[in-house]
């Protein structure tokens, strides 16, 4: 039994059909692999980078990484173009009509371009890099792991990434961003134990933590006390423990000077 064939294109249809589809192969591979080629680059950078937490280079990392999302959704743009110029149709045409259609479609886009933009601002704006630790609104928080066009990524306390749309980010607290403050505690010693001595063992205490406190001298006398006071540089959550830890310092450098902390 013989089988039907169809004449549904001649020879040279085929043949130009097939040039077509091979064309569209090639600029389909072409633009995924400039992404690929931009995320590769992104990823050498961040290795050779690895451990540097300065403030200049959380912001390159994250302008770089919102460079390789703007790339590739050129790339995907082009591509799109190039396909259809390919098989005869007036790109030219349909670019300038964008602006029509545009303007019907911007109406259910308002919210991605509101995330482009809002995005841009945040860019431009810096208020707060890749790496840093935010707080917004709401309670939502967690560790900066992307800034994209559309959207922030971010790493939460128990793992979960939260993706967070661009254009709901209005107000925001970076915890990785906060000043020097300092925290002044108060240590008693005995009355009778001269203030050198008291001095010289809050100055040992620091440098076994390898801090600097700033003794502050005598701040209250009571009959069978004097009261210390030192300044220790912290930031939030960190001055407690660094107050806890200069303590427990003190105690260890009375205890091997053979000299007694007061009581009470």
């Amino acid at each position: 039994m013989t089988a039907l064939r169809l004449p549904l294109l001649n020879p040279a249809a085929e043949r130009q059909l097939a040039a077509h589809l091979a064309g569209v192969i090639l600029i389909v591979v072409l633009a995924w692999w400039g992404g690929v080629v931009a995320r590769r680059a992104l990823e050498h950078v961040e290795r050779r980078r690895a451990g540097e937490n300065d403030l200049s280079w959380s912001r390159k990392r994250t302008l770089y990484r919102l460079l390789v999302s703007a790339v590739r959704y050129v790339l995907g743009f082009v591509a799109v173009v190039m396909a259809l110029d390919l098989f005869g149709f007036h790109t030219g045409s349909l670019l300038a009509g964008a602006g029509v259609v545009g303007l019907a479609v911007s109406f259910g886009a308002q919210g991605l371009v509101q995330d482009v933009v809002s995005g841009l601002i945040l860019m431009y704006e810096d208020p707060f890099a890749v790496g840093d630790h935010i707080v917004l609104p709401g309670g939502t928080a967690g560790t900066v792991e992307e800034l994209g066009l559309r959207a922030t990524i971010l790493r939460g306390g128990e793992g979960e990434r939260v993706y967070l749309p661009n254009r709901l980010i209005l107000q925001v607290t970076n915890l990785s961003r906060r000043a020097p403050v300092a925290r002044e505690i108060r240590l008693a010693f005995p009355v009778a134990l001269p203030p050198e001595k008291v001095r010289i063992l809050l100055q040992e205490a620091g440098a076994a933590l390898g801090e600097a406190p700033e003794v502050l001298g005598v701040v209250d006398l009571t009959g069978t006390q004097q009261v210390w006071g030192v300044r220790l540089p912290s930031a939030g959550p960190e001055g407690a423990r660094a107050a806890a830890a200069f303590r427990e310092a003190v105690v260890r450098a009375a205890a091997a000077a053979g000299l007694e902390l007061a009581g009470g």
